[in-house]
């Protein structure tokens, strides 16, 4: 519910024939948690309830807490206003109606507590943490007493302590907001969010978001910014174009930054026609790489490596003379089922040797995942000389697109912006998400899914000739 509200009302009250089936990606990341939970609970010693039924085993939860049993696994709680079923009740040595102990709530996942974990103040996961109030908010009916903490155990098996009571008041307005929308009172739209593709209603809310020309259809606008907005009666993209930037300054936490990028986001959007803020000069080098990695989403581990080689002399995309074979040269430093990290890293620098005999070349990157991993993979394996060099040349295209640039797009995605430019991706189902859940699915059974590892490989050349294309259409 921390994630979309309206959803919380299509669960309820939508059409089932409507809802699309979820998302490969969605399976693997459920495969992956389940395992996670499972080696965890092997280094545990827990007690799980007996019965057949949700009902049965809520009597059975009930009886293992009167003991006193130190931890519970997937104990069934319920009051007459909700029911759950934690992943584990960890008992402390506080008063509750059992007596001289009380249980809080633990979540296993698959990844970390935090939303940023080097931000210099903590801030925990909102779906983690509603999640846990959920089960204070039963616990307190239970035991007679509310948990003030929660306990996470995260990706690396470390148990991580979150304050609930700070977060509470929010907890409740969402819960009630819940409770409204589940009794029947709509209390929200539909609105574009970045993982809307990823949700079984997407294309029952698509299709209403451009019916109502949602001002969420432009780039940048979350519902959050669609709440400030209302408030002067903007609610269409339309609407939006013909308002003065200085009105939406009159809202609080509407800056002038935000009030002319939304405006003059919305003109471009509706006019289809690009605006170029500033003019941009590449680097003059003789050569160019476009560099583009494949991680798995659950381990962050790096599985390929793909760089992509032309001389800069060669016709670029969008010119007459051009060819496919004027992309480049593509090499995939791709692991196989039986090969680790390290061993790709060790084959990448290799690689990242011979590139260094160009002496002189630029090398594009969209956004800063590329530099990141690289950061972090060379605090873990090591580094050389010439990955610093490579490094030092980076051009992150993602940084020029926002600073030069807007376009009529409503993201400023890899996808969205090389597509607009007329460059097309030979898969019929191009993704991040989806090439993971490829990788995934290679990895489960190397030999049978063969293919797929070949599948993930193509979909990274045609990403690296995605920037390519971009850098092209913008000095074209």
């Amino acid at each position: 519910m921390t994630r979309c509200m309206h959803r919380v009302y299509l669960d309820r009250f939508g059409n089932p024939d409507e809802r699309v089936p979820y998302p490969d990606f969605l399976q693997i990341l459920w495969e992956s948690g389940v395992l996670h939970e499972e080696r965890v609970i092997a280094g545990l010693d827990v007690v799980t309830p007996d019965g057949e039924d949700f009902v049965s085993r809520c009597e059975s939860s009930m009886r293992l807490m009167t003991a006193g049993v130190p931890l519970i696994y997937h104990a069934a709680l319920k009051t007459e206003r909700m029911s759950g079923e934690p992943d584990l009740l960890k008992r402390i040595e506080r008063p509750s109606a059992f007596g001289s102990f009380s249980y809080i709530p633990v979540e296993i996942k698959d990844g970390h507590a935090w939303v940023d974990s080097k931000a210099k103040k903590l801030k925990p996961k909102p779906h983690y943490i509603a999640q846990l109030c959920a089960y204070a908010d039963l616990l307190e009916i239970v035991q007679e007493m509310r948990p003030a903490t929660g306990l996470v155990i995260d990706v690396d098996a470390q148990w991580v302590s979150l304050d609930l009571a700070e977060y509470w008041p929010e907890y409740e307005r969402l819960r009630n907001e819940a409770e409204l929308l589940a009794g029947g009172t709509h209390l929200t739209v539909a609105g574009k969010k970045a993982a809307c593709d990823q949700c079984v209603w997407f294309e029952v809310c698509d299709a209403d978001v451009r019916r109502r020309d949602d001002v969420t259809l432009v780039a940048g606008i979350g519902e959050s910014h669609r709440e400030k907005l209302s408030q002067l009666g903007v609610n269409t993209v339309a609407e939006l174009t013909s308002t003065d930037p200085s009105l939406l300054m009159t809202v609080k936490g509407i800056g002038p930054a935000f009030a002319e990028k939304w405006t003059r986001q919305a003109r471009v959007q509706k006019s289809c026609v690009v605006e170029q803020l500033a003019s941009w000069t590449p680097p003059r080098t003789r050569f160019e790489v476009s560099y583009d990695i494949e991680d798995f989403f659950f381990s962050g581990t790096v599985y390929l490596h793909g760089l992509l080689v032309r001389s800069s002399a060669a016709p670029h995309f969008g010119e007459a003379e051009y060819s496919v074979s004027h992309f480049g040269q593509y090499s995939a430093i791709c692991a196989t089922a039986s090969e680790d990290e390290e061993s790709v890293w060790r084959r990448f620098l290799e690689k990242i040797d011979e590139l260094d005999a160009l002496a002189d070349y630029a090398v594009y990157v969209y956004s800063s995942h590329e530099r990141t991993n690289l950061t972090k993979l060379q605090g873990r394996y090591g580094s050389s000389a010439a990955l610093d060099r490579f490094a030092d040349r980076f051009v992150d295209l993602y940084d020029v697109v926002r600073k030069h640039f807007v376009f009529p797009t409503e993201s400023t995605g890899l996808k969205s912006i090389a597509s607009f430019c007329g460059f097309t991706w030979r898969d019929a189902d191009p993704g991040g998400a989806q090439s993971i859940a490829w990788w995934a699915q290679y990895l489960k059974d190397p030999v049978a899914n063969a293919s797929l590892r070949d599948r993930v490989i193509a979909y990274n050349e045609d990403d690296v000739r995605a920037s390519f294309a971009i850098r092209d259409w913008m000095t074209g």
